[in-house]
């Protein structure tokens, strides 16, 4: 079964410039959670410590304060870049109450992502990695540089369409090099630019995705990310998630 994880918030904050009001982050955790959405991920566009180099970021305490809180059974997340955020950054979000941390860095530089996953896991933290421009190296290079990730015991790695170019055969080559070499959950995060985002979490989802990423009317960077509404209807009709 696939599990959704919505970003509406983290990627939508590009649409808002970074300025959500504190009632709408409440609102959407409570909805998003009391609809079941499993996990959730917070924070301006390029994840904790943003807001240190951008004057209209959130202070990432504000988002804590205002969705942790609010969670009930689903799990909460954060966005990490290494080089925006800092360790200490992830200290923080564990003890305010976070559960998972997401740590993006370009497919061709895994290397940078490893210090941070494992004081994510160390933290007790569910870990993430996001291989951002996943189509700017080929599918060989990928599989193979998802050896370090494999062996840092993170739990899922993400294939990232961060500009919305690739196609639904695109996506099924990546997962399958992948999924050839490694028993390890995969994840799908898709943008809109082609108005495929759908389709490829689609074809992602049935060539092995654990996670695939959307959000609330498509809402997020550019063009917008795979919409929540219409996924979840469609992966219901195919029985890929639970009703």
């Amino acid at each position: 079964m696939i599990s959704i994880l919505d970003c509406t918030i983290r990627d939508g904050s590009y649409a808002t410039n970074y300025q959500w009001d504190n009632n709408h982050l409440r609102q959407i955790v409570n909805t998003l959670s009391k609809a079941g959405v499993p996990y959730i991920e917070i924070g301006n566009g390029t994840g904790l410590g943003m807001y240190r180099s951008n004057v209209f970021a959130k202070h990432d305490q504000e988002y804590f304060d205002n969705t942790i809180p609010y969670k009930n059974q689903s799990k909460i997340g954060a966005f990490l870049i290494p080089g925006i955020g800092e360790k200490d950054d992830i200290h923080k979000f564990k003890e305010e109450g976070g559960d998972f941390l997401r740590i993006g860095v370009n497919a061709n530089e895994v290397y940078k992502a490893l210090p941070y996953i494992e004081i994510a896991k160390n933290e007790g933290l569910e870990v993430f990695c996001n291989l951002m421009k996943s189509y700017s190296i080929s599918t060989y290079q990928l599989a193979h540089s998802c050896s370090d990730l494999v062996n840092s015991a993170v739990d899922c790695i993400y294939i990232v369409d961060s500009a919305g170019g690739m196609t639904p055969m695109q996506i099924q080559k990546y997962f399958t090099a992948v999924k050839k070499l490694y028993d390890i959950k995969l994840g799908f995060h898709g943008h809109n630019n082609l108005l495929l985002a759908n389709g490829n979490s689609y074809m992602a989802a049935i060539n092995g995705a654990s996670f695939v990423d959307a959000t609330l009317m498509s809402l997020g960077r550019g063009a917008g990310n795979a919409q929540l509404e219409s996924l979840v209807a469609l992966f219901q009709k195919d029985r890929l998630i639970n009703d």
